[in-house]
Parts: C-alpha cells; structure tokens; sequence
C-alpha cells in the first residue's frame, strides 16, 4: 500500500509540474497542495493561478480528469485504460481543441500514462499507434522533457518507389 500511495503522490507531483510549465507558473507554489488533494482540485488551483478562464469545454477537461483519476497505478492492469486511449485518438491530434495546440487534458493524461508507457515493450507500444503518436506530439510541444523521461518513438522510414 506504501507504494501505491507513493506513486500517487509521484503521479500527482508529476502532473502539477506539467500544468505549471504548461500555464507558466513555480510549480513551487503548489508543492504543498499534492498531498491530500485530488487531480481535479489540484487543476483547478492551478487553473485560478494562470489567471486563465476555465475552458469552454470544462465538461470534456472533467472527463480525462476523471479519465486521469482512475487510471491504474500498475503497469500491467492499464492496458484497457491505454486501448480506450489508443481508440480515442485514432481520428484526432490531442485530446482537445483543434490539433493544433496541446490542452490542459493532454498534459493531464500525458502526465498520468507516461510511466506505463515507459514501462510497456516495443512490441505492446506497436499496438498502441495513435498513443504513440500523440505522447510523442506533447512531449515535443510541450517540451517536457525536463520532467519526463523522453519516449522513442521509432518511425516508419520513408522509401519512394
């Protein structure tokens, strides 16, 4: 149980850290705000700090918030949560908005799957291509790698015929 509660902990200074690069703001400030609060009120805190308006798509933020919250610790038991993922984003760039620029939710769940992505072997990251793909977008444009151990993405080398 002492590891669960200290990968959340992990998890949870993780995803603040992202928000904060994300909104430009000392994650500092909110050091003491990761123990004993949820991913929800931890956004939201950081969210009032950006000085930001909560997003037109609060509904859509909400629900990879709670897609964050219930994501397995355990490598091994998230792989139904990483196919719901991979489904998902076959037919779009990020999570939410135009495709263009990554959102509050993309950093959130990047923030969250990035250890079990770590984690999974060649062969079980080759069946997650859209996953694949959009994690190497936000750590590309979100420029996390500071904080997060950088994800190879291996690319199908172009041969003209």
């Amino acid at each position: 149980m002492a590891t669960n509660g200290t990968s959340d902990l992990k998890r949870k200074q993780g995803i603040v850290s992202s928000l904060c690069k994300h909104f430009n703001l000392d994650p500092k400030a909110f050091s003491s705000q990761v123990p004993g609060n949820d991913i929800k009120t931890l956004y939201i805190n950081i969210l009032k700090s950006s000085g930001k308006e909560s997003p037109q798509n609060n509904d859509e933020v909400m629900k990879w918030i709670a897609f964050a919250d219930s994501f397995p610790s355990d490598s091994k038991a998230c792989h139904g949560g990483l196919n719901e993922l991979n489904t998902d984003l076959a037919k779009k760039s990020v999570l939410l908005g135009n495709g263009f620029t990554p959102s509050e939710a993309d950093v959130i769940v990047f923030s969250v799957i990035h250890s079990s992505m770590i984690a999974l072997s060649t062969p079980e990251k080759e069946k997650l291509p859209h996953v694949m793909r959009w994690m190497d977008y936000i750590q590309n444009s979100e420029d996390l790698g500071a904080l997060f151990e950088k994800i190879l993405l291996e690319k199908p080398v172009f041969e003209p015929q």
